[in-house]
C-alpha cells in the first residue's frame, strides 16, 4: 500500500498557523512598546486599581502566542519531514489554541495520517 502525503498537508498547515501567531506575538510587542505606560489607556480601563493592566494583559497575550507558535513550528516541520508523530500532534495541537481553524485542521490531518509517520 502506497502511503499518501497527508503528513506534508498537516505540516504546511501547522507551519502557517504557527508562523501567523509568532506574527501576533510581534504584533503585541510592538504594540505593547508604543502603548508603554499611557495614562489615557489605564483611565479608560478603570485605572491603575483594575485587575490587571493593560500591559501586563499584552505581554501574557504576546508570550502565550510565542510559546504556541514555537511549538506549532516544531511540531509543523517534523510533521513535514513525517517523523516523531507525537511531536508533530503536541505541534498541531499548539498550532490549534487558543483557536485557529489552520491549527484544528492540521490536527485533524495529523490524527488522521498517523501510519504515515517513522
Amino acid at each position: 500500500m502506497e502511503k499518501s502525503k497527508m503528513h506534508t498537508v498537516a505540516g504546511i498547515l501547522a507551519v502557517v498557523a504557527a508562523v501567523l501567531k509568532l506574527s501576533t506575538s510581534f504584533g503585541l510587542i510592538i504594540s505593547l512598546l508604543a502603548v508603554g505606560n499611557n495614562p489615557a489607556i489605564y483611565s479608560a480601563f478603570g485605572g491603575a486599581g483594575a485587575f490587571m493592566d493593560i500591559p501586563t494583559l499584552m505581554l501574557i497575550m504576546a508570550v502565550t502566542c510565542a510559546v504556541f507558535g514555537t511549538m506549532g513550528m516544531v511540531g509543523g516541520i517534523y510533521a513535514l519531514q513525517g517523523k516523531k508523530w507525537t511531536l508533530a500532534l503536541t505541534g498541531s495541537i499548539a498550532a490549534a489554541l487558543p483557536f485557529s481553524i489552520l491549527g484544528i485542521a492540521a490536527f485533524v490531518v495529523v490524527v488522521l495520517t498517523r501510519d504515515e509517520f517513522e
